[in-house]
């Protein structure tokens, strides 16, 4: 018995890879006998299992995931054994994807409400290849989209055109600007969309809203005074 079936290995970038593991089990009460173990497609898998599985026991294959180029592709892994219904077969799908960010996210400091951070962040996207890539969108999603702008004409220089086309190996940069709209914890998604990955670009946005204005804040939230006989006083402090 394979648990589970199939497996799917999405956003990994061309050239790199990316794992999974599926767990064969003899629920049988005999030895569960491996002849012969198969992948296709750009996948290739590796076990624990050797040639015998006792009864009752489990061991593990390890399918790896190596695009030579983007978009959605399949396989399979074909385990040939002494089983009933013979050969176990799992479905492998796996999505390549051509484009990377330099950064895993972008993270502002305490910006007051209302206004906008001093200077934007950027990230540098690359096009690890192979092809050109036709740049088709950036979307702002999320918690709060809308306390992130992205600059579609930033300063910085190669500044990424969108929509425009990036060639393989070659690289441009994204600007982004934080404008909190409440105080606290701010956040939002940047989804970047081309003509030839299967999905898009994701990387985490954030920042902290400050209040507008003076901010009071007491030394103290309780003041214990103790027994005070009847007719005195006694005077403690908060600052």
């Amino acid at each position: 018995m394979l648990a589970p079936n199939s497996l799917t290995i999405v956003g990994v970038r061309v050239a790199t890879t990316s794992s999974r593991t599926v767990q064969p089990q003899n629920s049988g009460d005999e030895p569960l006998t491996i002849s012969s173990v198969t992948t296709t497609g750009q996948f290739s898998a590796t076990n624990t299992c050797g040639s015998t599985v006792a009864a009752g026991d489990s061991c593990i294959f390890t399918v790896t995931f190596a695009p030579s180029f983007p978009e959605t592709q399949t396989g399979s892994l074909t385990i040939t054994d002494n089983a009933t219904g013979s050969p176990q077969i799992v479905s492998l799908t796996g999505s390549g994807e051509s484009l990377t960010f330099s950064k895993t996210n972008l993270n502002f400091q305490t910006v007051v409400v209302g206004k906008t951070s001093s200077s934007p962040q950027t990230v540098t996207l690359f096009n690890v290849g192979p092809g050109v890539v036709t740049l088709t969108g950036i979307v702002l999603t999320g918690s709060k989209p809308g306390d992130f702008q992205v600059i579609p004409n930033g300063s910085t220089n190669p500044n990424c055109a969108v929509p425009g086309v990036l060639r393989a190996q070659d690289r441009c940069l994204i600007s982004v600007t934080f404008t909190p709209t409440a105080s606290g914890p701010r956040s939002a998604q940047m989804s970047l969309s081309d003509d030839r990955d299967p999905f898009p670009l994701t990387l985490p946005l954030s920042g902290l809203g400050k209040p507008v204005g003076p901010i009071a804040k007491l030394s103290a939230t309780s003041l214990l005074f103790g027994v005070v006989p009847a007719g005195s006083k006694k005077n403690m402090h908060c600052s």
